[in-house]
């Protein structure tokens, strides 16, 4: 009996080997043409600018040997909220770079927005919804004014997100000078931590994006990290730095953003060999996305 089912697992295995070496494999899978579209509103900016391009297929394997793009700077591009349209007109934003751009329209927070698109290569459409205005405390101002004083402790940033928040991370700026030129304004980012490696050289670590599940997080950066980076800046500029002011930004992104940049590079990791490439799109009849993020600030004087 058991070699019965050996024999019979052996011919199902041989079968279905030979049937899937009918077909010549291709790494290529089947092109169709689409228009791309790329716009990610920002909600502290009067300027928007919406991408709008072909894609393209290579006439190899190698994507860039593909070097000029196929656009259309006749397109309708139209982005409204209710009654209100905002039209967008053509642009070089380098030697050969196109775009489409409004200089006059700034998104507000907490408000629908739709994307049309009508171009002699088809129509597109999308929606984003601006993330609502966010807001931060620092309940233990002592820790920014005299953190050799708490060494072992965290300095803690509490956070209340808007609605609409997919994602969001919160940037700490230091804002100083130097004792030789106290007229300078200098910033510097504080990291949220510190990465080691085998031979025991130390990199900083910057926030990075990440999914909102708490709608009032806290983050917590270490004092240390704080001193660190205001000795390295003295021992940079060999001089004394004096600090001016502590800026924190809270960035939040709509979902359509968010899942764009973490479908993007949330696979790219050191530890696997992937041979497809994710990709998300919220663009109806095309690919690319529309999204939207907004800053908000807390500035702390010393």
């Amino acid at each position: 009996m058991r070699n019965l089912l050996t024999q019979t697992l052996i011919f199902l295995f041989l079968l279905l080997f030979t049937c899937g070496c009918e077909e010549p494999f291709s790494p290529k899978g089947p092109f169709e043409q689409q228009l791309v579209v790329y716009s990610v509103l920002d909600a502290k900016s009067d300027t928007q600018y919406v991408r709008l391009y072909l894609n393209y297929n290579p006439p190899g394997f190698d994507p860039n040997a593909v070097t000029t793009e196929q656009y259309d700077t006749a397109a309708l591009v139209t982005i409204s909220a209710g009654s209100r349209n905002f039209v967008f007109h053509d642009t070089l934003l380098g030697p050969t770079l196109h775009a489409f751009v409004d200089q006059a329209f700034r998104p507000q927070p907490g408000t629908a927005y739709a994307l049309a698109i009508a171009s002699r290569f088809g129509s597109a459409s999308a929606t984003t919804k601006i993330p609502a205005q966010g807001f931060m405390s620092v309940p233990d101002q002592s820790k920014l004014l005299f953190p050799n004083s708490f060494t072992d402790k965290n300095i803690d940033i509490n956070c209340t997100l808007g609605l609409n928040t997919k994602g969001f991370l919160v940037r700490f700026i230091l804002v100083y000078s130097l004792e030789n030129d106290t007229a300078s304004v200098n910033t510097s980012e504080i990291p949220s931590s510190y990465r080691q490696d085998p031979t025991g050289q130390t990199t900083p670590v910057y926030p990075q994006l990440q999914r909102m599940f708490d709608p009032n997080p806290i983050i917590s950066i270490p004092v240390t990290n704080y001193l660190q980076s205001i000795a390295q800046l003295t021992s940079e500029h060999g001089t004394r730095v004096i600090l001016k002011q502590a800026k924190f930004y809270l960035i939040q992104a709509d979902e359509s953003a968010y899942n764009y940049y973490k479908i993007v590079n949330g696979f790219q990791d050191k530890y696997s060999i992937r041979t497809d490439q994710p990709d998300y799109t919220n663009i109806q009849n095309g690919l690319g996305v529309f999204g939207s993020f907004n800053v908000d600030s807390l500035v702390i004087h010393f």
